[in-house]
């Protein structure tokens, strides 16, 4: 009975993680859970859907956005993102809260 359950719960972790990961980028996915690596599925499934609202809201060009309660720039690079600080006395009107 527990191997049943077990397989069955298994079985829903992977569906679930299949219908999130789906349309996401096979570059991203293994950037970020490389073959053989301990990462949780759920870990993983979250820094895709970062890094997928990342690219989005940065494609564009730069975007303002608020991390840690400061002004930071998103701007994406190639297939890179990259993040700094908004540099004082910026213009942020096109900030992302």
């Amino acid at each position: 009975m527990c191997a049943e359950v077990a397989d069955s719960i298994s079985w829903r972790h992977a569906a679930a993680f299949q219908d999130a990961t789906a349309g996401m980028d096979p570059d991203d996915i293994a950037a970020i859970m490389p073959p053989g690596d301990d990462t949780p599925p759920l870990v993983g499934a979250l820094s895709l859907a970062i890094l997928a609202q990342l690219r989005e809201l940065a494609f564009d060009g730069p975007a303002v956005a608020e991390l840690d309660g400061r002004a930071v720039v998103i701007q994406l690079d190639g297939p890179v993102i990259i993040e700094y600080p908004l540099p004082s006395g910026s213009d942020n009107s096109n900030a992302v809260a």
